[in-house]
């Protein structure tokens, strides 16, 4: 029998640990403030460097996302995880856009489309999921996906243990939170994971992050690891690198870019069973128009300019290769 998740499962259970106001006619404001400072006291206090600020931006995008009118990605856990987080969430960095959560949550949803594929691919096969760098992301609940469904998020230990805090471990199924620092060498974490089923690769706001040395070996190692599957993650190409000192997200949470990826063969040739099977240009997806008016000010006042130079088309791309 096809089961599947009961995906409210999990934040149904979480949820249940909200502090409520008592049940009772009497108003006080006493009692109201003991009620507040009860909630506030659940709320996991954020103290994160300013890579890790990256997870509440995208988290917020997300929010902002889901209160719309008409909403990509449709994400209802990431407002019921931003209600437990005690973060001072009305920082500059966090008032950007509108056009960087068409961005974000876009590219969300056709990773998503394509994870789907592939779980939808091997209905009666034992599969994997290996989703890096997850951070707070909700894809393993927001998927229609077996109970048997091997699942492995990975991130940083730091991340992981907020992750812990926030999100319980769900009851049913085969899901497991790994903490590894994936661009380092030490491969001990991924000799502990399975390497002869299909497995589906996420990557998803990791690539441009890594210093580009680090990044080809973590590829590298990833598909000498595994027999067969497919990889899925996004790009930005060398323009963004090149001005990433402009980069309004980055300069906001202190992120800066350092690999770009301007063509999908320099992945290609990584490994003669790569095969590219999709590949979406986020400037034709946001149907920039001229002088990019339709795209993020990813360079802030200087993008119409810089969407002037070669390859500014090209600069994020949403890649899927199976190998």
């Amino acid at each position: 029998m096809d089961q599947r998740y009961d995906q409210r499962a999990v934040f149904d259970t979480f949820s249940s640990t909200r502090v409520k106001a008592p049940s009772t006619s009497r108003s006080s404001s006493t009692a109201t403030k003991t009620s507040n400072n009860s909630s506030q006291a659940l709320k996991p206090k954020i103290e994160l460097g300013p890579e890790e600020e990256r997870l509440l931006l995208g988290l917020h995008l997300r929010v902002r996302d889901a209160a719309s009118e008409n909403p990509i990605l449709e994400d209802t856990y990431a407002s019921e995880l931003l209600e437990k987080i005690d973060y001072d969430i009305s920082r500059s960095a966090f008032k950007l856009d509108p056009t960087y959560v068409q961005y974000a949550c876009g590219r969300s949803k056709q990773i998503d489309q394509w994870a789907q594929d592939f779980l939808d691919q091997h209905t009666f096969e034992d599969v994997l999921v290996l989703q890096l760098a997850c951070g707070l992301d909700s894809r393993f609940m927001r998927l229609n996906r077996r109970k048997d469904v091997k699942w492995i998020d990975v991130d940083r230990p730091n991340v992981t243990n907020l992750r812990r805090r926030l999100i319980p471990h769900p009851e049913d199924g085969d899901y497991t939170l790994m903490s590894a620092s994936v661009a380092e060498d030490d491969d001990s974490w991924l000799r502990r994971i399975p390497s002869d089923r299909p497995t589906l690769i996420i990557m998803e706001g990791l690539t441009y992050y890594l210093e580009p040395d680090k990044g080809v070996r973590l590829f590298q190692r990833l598909l000498g690891h595994f027999s067969h599957g497919n990889l899925v993650f996004d790009t930005l190409g060398s323009l963004g690198v090149v001005f990433t000192h402009l980069v309004d997200p980055g300069r906001k949470v202190d992120a800066r870019f350092r690999w770009g990826i301007n063509d999908a063969s320099e992945i290609k040739k990584l490994d003669p069973r790569l095969v590219l099977r999709d590949r979406i240009f986020s400037h034709d997806y946001m149907d920039a128009g001229p002088f990019a008016k339709g795209y993020p000010p990813m360079f802030g006042g200087w993008t119409p300019l810089i969407s002037l130079l070669p390859g500014f088309k090209k600069n994020g791309q949403f890649l899927h290769f199976e190998f």
